[in-house]
């Protein structure tokens, strides 16, 4: 009987680990997808942006928009990595 409880102990106790494992998994997804919307968000932009156009004081200032939903996306990201 001892013998069973254990086993079922450590079965529930590896799939927890397991659960926890594609819960980062799927937070660290997340996060890599927000940053590719968010790189190509700026990419967009600069392509849209005629560059030699601009005066020269824009030149070296950054472009960056980012839409809203990307925005809060990454928010939520940084949220749920601080807890």
């Amino acid at each position: 009987m001892t013998k069973i409880k254990n086993e079922i102990a450590s079965i529930y106790e590896e799939r927890i680990n397991i659960r926890k494992a594609i819960s980062e998994l799927h937070e660290q997804n997340m996060h890599n997808t927000l940053e590719i919307k968010y790189n190509l968000a700026n990419l967009l932009m600069w392509k849209k942006q005629d560059i030699n156009g601009l005066e020269e004081e824009t030149k070296n200032k950054t472009i960056k928009v980012i839409p809203p939903e990307i925005e809060d996306q990454f928010k939520n990201v940084a949220l749920l990595r601080k807890n």
